[in-house]
């Protein structure tokens, strides 16, 4: 399961001990970077595709708002401060939440929530906008595991295997999806002039249908045969990608 990347920037060290403690319990959260300074997260925080950020806001020589105007939008941003006065001004900032030092864990766990679902609405967002965008170059599968739709591209799709009611679908990135439908209706969904059928268990993006001795292909790990129905249409796509 990926994690939501997150960095601290604050000058007090030991709020970071502290923060790094009490997200120990948090495990779909990953610190990947900490900061004393605003100048020194401003690049950083976009360089290591950091989703959240816990922001103080009175450091030395500088304020945590500050650095709203260095990242993107999309981050979200959780102020941590003793100086209550500054929360309705961080909400002008569309700052997520604002936790009063000292930390709570219930504040800290609902300041979490919100930031999961904050990042599960631009997610739904971006989505919807792929799906109006292009429609014929996505097809929208699942994630296995957790459960959840994604748009994936069909040309980054290498092949498919179907597994009773359903198919998994295996990207040439190596990724694993899944989709509850019939092989035979995916390849529709797919298109027949991009995929081809190996047997009645397997098709394959037609960039990779090369067959060395011209009864297998290996997909994955696998060595699969090729049946004796498909042989014609490999052949054509072969001698066509020469």
């Amino acid at each position: 399961m990926e994690t939501i990347k997150y960095a601290i920037i604050d000058d007090d060290e030991l709020l970071h001990k502290e923060l790094l403690t009490l997200m120990e319990e948090n495990k779909e959260f990953e610190c990947v970077a900490e900061f004393f300074d605003i100048m020194s997260a401003a690049k950083a925080v976009k360089d290591l595709n950091v989703k959240m950020i816990f922001l103080d806001m009175e450091m030395k020589n500088s304020f945590g708002f500050e650095l709203m105007q260095f990242i993107d939008k999309s981050v979200k941003v959780v102020v941590v401060s003793s100086h209550g006065e500054y929360a309705l001004e961080g909400y002008n900032y569309k700052i997520i939440d604002f936790v009063t030092k000292p930390i709570r864990p219930i504040r800290l766990l609902n300041a979490l929530t919100a930031v999961k679902e904050s990042i599960e609405i631009d997610n739904a967002r971006m989505f919807k906008e792929n799906s109006k965008n292009d429609q014929s170059s996505y097809i929208l599968v699942s994630i296995v595991n957790p459960l959840k739709l994604v748009n994936i591209l069909r040309s980054d799709i290498h092949f498919v295997r179907k597994d009773e009611n359903h198919c998994y679908i295996y990207t040439y990135d190596k990724n694993e999806y899944i989709k509850y439908i019939t092989l035979k209706k995916f390849i529709k969904e797919l298109s027949i002039d991009e995929f081809v059928f190996v047997n009645k268990s397997y098709i394959v993006n037609i960039k990779s249908a090369i067959t060395p001795d011209g009864l297998t292909i290996k997909l994955g790990d696998e060595l699969i045969r090729i049946s004796s129905s498909d042989k014609h249409r490999f052949r054509q796509i072969v001698t066509n990608q020469l």
